[in-house]
């Protein structure tokens, strides 16, 4: 993957003046992390540009998971932590956001990279996600995100659920399952609505088997 001519993070020092920033982002060229940093919009339109912008966020050398994991599969607003695996712990603030560390051991077959990025697979970010949800399920926008999240990348509340059951153990598991039960429903019925994604023409289906 070649790295583009504009860095996937700019800062002020990048720009001629200070106030160049918030010129680019009220012109929608730059979307803005904090104020004085943001990213190039046109690198978030696609996989691997939003790798490269997180990568060039998160500490090294951690993994990206979690809600930072699903920006990377599917874009959208960036979110408002950088979640991590890590042993390690950050207390310091990067570009706006909080470090959030998760310390899990995962099995190297739901890692996968993005050019120089590792990070969680769809179906372990799915898990991850709805392992973060304390009582009842997320609200029901959030579940059509997931389903979006399963139909882009060819996999199921099922499969996430036989991740679950390798770990039993895990606290956060029931609340996991009560998550993935309500994403079931609305997944079986956009999956008699929807045509399934022509893998040869989006590689990043390919790429996330």
């Amino acid at each position: 993957m070649m790295t583009p001519i504009i860095p996937p993070v700019l800062h002020e020092r990048d720009l001629p003046g200070p106030l160049s920033l918030n010129r680019l982002a009220r012109m929608g060229t730059v979307r803005v992390l904090d104020t004085s940093s943001g990213y190039w919009s046109e690198h978030a339109n696609t996989l691997y540009g939003r790798a490269l912008i997180v990568q060039a966020l998160i500490p090294f050398p951690t993994a990206a998971c979690a809600l930072t994991a699903l920006w990377v599969w599917m874009g959208g607003d960036f979110p408002t932590t950088l979640d991590v695996l890590s042993n390690s712990h950050y207390r310091t603030m990067r570009h706006g956001r909080r470090v959030r560390v998760f310390s899990r051991k995962i099995a190297k077959v739901h890692m996968t990279t993005i050019g120089d990025l590792s990070i969680t697979s769809p179906q372990r970010t799915a898990c991850d996600i709805a392992s973060m949800f304390s009582g009842r399920p997320g609200p029901t926008t959030f579940v059509d995100q997931m389903v979006d999240f399963m139909q882009t990348y060819h996999f199921s509340p099922d499969d996430c659920i036989q991740i679950l059951n390798e770990n039993p153990c895990m606290a956060t598991v029931p609340r996991a399952h009560a998550f993935f039960n309500t994403v079931r429903l609305y997944y079986s019925e956009c999956k008699e609505e929807r045509t399934p994604v022509d893998e040869a023409q989006n590689p990043a289906v390919a790429l996330a088997h």
